[in-house]
Parts: C-alpha cells; structure tokens; sequence
C-alpha cells in the first residue's frame, strides 16, 4: 500500500469512527426505538444498493454497489453497538 493510500484510509476510518458516534448519539438524544433502527437500516440499506455508480463495466458498478451496502451495513452495526452499550450502562 503506498503512503497515499494509507492516508486515504486512515482519513476513512476517522470518517467512520465520527460517523458511526453521531448516529449512535442521534439515536440515544431522540430515544429510537429497536424497531425503528431496524427499519432506518433496512431503508440505509436500500439506498446504498440503489446507489449508481457511472462505468463502462457493468460488474464493476455492481461490485462498487456492494461495498456501498458493507459500508453502510458495518456502520449502523457501529453505531446499533454504542448505542446498545451507553443504554446497558444506563439501564445498570
């Protein structure tokens, strides 16, 4: 991996990081219920899948799509954890 990269993936993981809190303290400020993040990941999910991508390659946009999908899945997993884990701690 070149030093430009790593860079690219170390500025990625920061994005990650930040936005995987935001949406766990967002959830925790307006009290979302499990069912309701269940249904805001399902539709997360829907939109990264419907997520275009232009290229001449057809399976290279089909691949790109999929790692959207990952990408947004392992995120609300993320957030879906820090928010499990601050409402043990309060419950407890």
């Amino acid at each position: 991996m070149t030093e430009k990269e790593l860079e690219h993936e170390a500025r990625l993981a920061a994005i990650e990081h930040v936005l995987g809190h935001t949406l766990a303290r967002l959830h925790l400020l307006l009290g979302t219920p499990e069912e309701q993040l269940d249904a805001i990941e399902k539709q997360m999910e829907g939109a990264s899948i419907a997520a275009s991508f232009p290229t001449a390659d057809p399976a290279l946009a089909v691949k790109f799509a999929k790692q959207v999908q990952e990408d947004v899945q392992r995120l609300s997993a993320a957030a879906r954890d820090i928010v499990a884990m601050r409402r043990s701690k309060l419950l407890s």
